[in-house]
């Protein structure tokens, strides 16, 4: 049986990491389990997870590669605006524990109507989806008072590629979660390599300044199913 599993709901790095552990007791019980939930039909498996904090300095050092990654991943950049740093996170707002850290900026593009791919201010990295399908992205975002009053999410392979925008109304330095359902993209299912931008811009505030920010936190790429899980 954890044969079975091994081969069929594993892949890549996991398949071998888990073979060193294979005549564990505990260990099968947990891959036992672990199969029955991705065997469920509306699991979703977490592919990739930027926390954007250091290990060793949660509160107070900024990180801009993967906390977590199946599959390859890269450094999150950012393109445009001013570097902010001492950023609290979201882990205290939405999540009651420790604050964290997070990543943002201020000076964000000044425009009104969505830039889409001619966006200016943005935090940008590569995900890898081999293996996997029905894709999601989400992140936790605050923006400030005088900050952009939209943000959106480009990804593209190349060739494809889809946008997204969202309105935010808030505006009250609060942070709240976002997420992209990709689904019906399926030019993002199973690729070693997408570029993922998220983007800031003035949008309908009318109250932005330059000196208004944006930050994120809890970047994570997740799928509804492998593709092994689908064949």
């Amino acid at each position: 049986l954890m044969t079975y599993i091994m081969n069929n709901y594993l892949t890549g790095n996991m398949k071998s990491v888990c073979s060193k552990f294979r005549h564990s007791a505990k260990f099968i019980a947990a891959l036992i389990l672990l199969a029955c939930f991705a065997m469920k039909s509306n699991a979703q498996i977490p592919i990739t997870y930027y926390d954007f904090e250091s290990n060793a300095a949660r509160s107070t050092t900024q990180e801009y590669t993967p906390e977590l990654s199946v599959n390859s991943a890269g450094t999150f950049t950012q393109v445009g605006g001013t570097t902010l740093t001492s950023l609290n996170g979201a882990g205290a707002n939405l999540y009651g524990g420790n604050s964290g850290t997070s990543i943002g900026f201020s000076n964000s593009q000044n425009v009104t109507a969505d830039p889409t791919t001619a966006a200016t201010t943005y935090f940008t990295t590569t995900i890898n989806t081999s293996n996997f399908s029905g894709i999601t992205i989400s992140y936790d975002y605050r923006i400030s008072a005088t900050g952009p009053g939209n943000t959106g999410i480009i990804v593209t392979d190349g060739t494809n590629t889809v946008t997204g925008t969202f309105i935010d109304t808030a505006g009250n330095s609060t942070f709240h979660s976002l997420t992209w359902n990709l689904s019906a993209n399926t030019f993002v299912n199973n690729k070693a390599s997408l570029t993922v931008k998220v983007y800031f811009y003035k949008g309908v505030n009318a109250g932005f300044t330059s000196s208004g920010t944006a930050r994120i936190d809890n970047f994570t790429v997740r799928d509804r199913k492998s593709t092994r899980l689908n064949s």
